[in-house]
């Protein structure tokens, strides 16, 4: 494991030798393999994701801030998942806390009152059409608006996964596709930024 990490260039001794030896710990609490905290963004990510990881501390902190970015509709160069734990690697190796979570994993924790907050929260199945196995209960959809919008208040970062944007609309209501469509998030469709 050291030596791959070592020899795929994205980790430095002595600057990453805590990430190093915790390795297990760090992979486990962000729910990713290892394998994604040194293999490089671009194998599964476009240029506007890698620009997103590269100023992910800037992001709340402009005059027009961002709190996160959506995957919208068919993801064609790369599982959803892939790109997910890439970003979330590449985010555990600048010591950024991440962490990959299903929607059901959110929804659970919610539940028993322990969801984590994470600097970055990643969740690759925020929004499935019920043929592609989505569909939660009416107050779970009011506490994942309350979630996105404690999220954003608190400055933290929410990437998602919306597999078709009019039947989230339609599913989770008006005010989903206003919060996550408008200027605070980054929309990405079919691998391109779409504002």
């Amino acid at each position: 494991m050291q030596t791959a990490a070592y020899d795929s260039g994205l980790i430095e001794p002595g600057y990453h030798e805590r990430l190093i030896a915790d390795m297990q710990g760090v992979v486990q609490q962000a729910g990713v393999d290892e394998s994604y905290v040194w293999t490089p963004m671009s194998k599964y990510c476009g240029s506007v994701e890698v620009a997103y990881v590269i100023n992910i501390k800037l992001q709340t902190q402009q005059d027009d801030p961002v709190f996160g970015m959506v995957y919208v509709g068919e993801v064609e160069d790369a599982p959803i998942n892939d790109k997910m734990m890439s970003i979330a690697g590449a985010c555990l190796r600048s010591y950024i806390n991440a962490k990959v979570m299903t929607l059901q994993a959110v929804i659970d924790a919610m539940k028993a009152t322990n969801m984590s907050s994470p600097t970055v929260l990643l969740i690759p199945n925020f929004f499935l059409n019920r043929s592609g196995g989505g569909r939660i209960a009416e107050w779970e959809v009011s506490s994942l608006i309350g979630l996105l919008y404690q999220r954003q208040q608190e400055g933290k970062q929410t990437v998602l996964y919306v597999g078709d944007w009019d039947g989230m609309k339609a599913e989770y209501g008006q005010v989903f596709a206003d919060h996550l469509g408008g200027n605070k998030f980054i929309k990405i469709t079919s691998g391109m930024t779409a504002n």
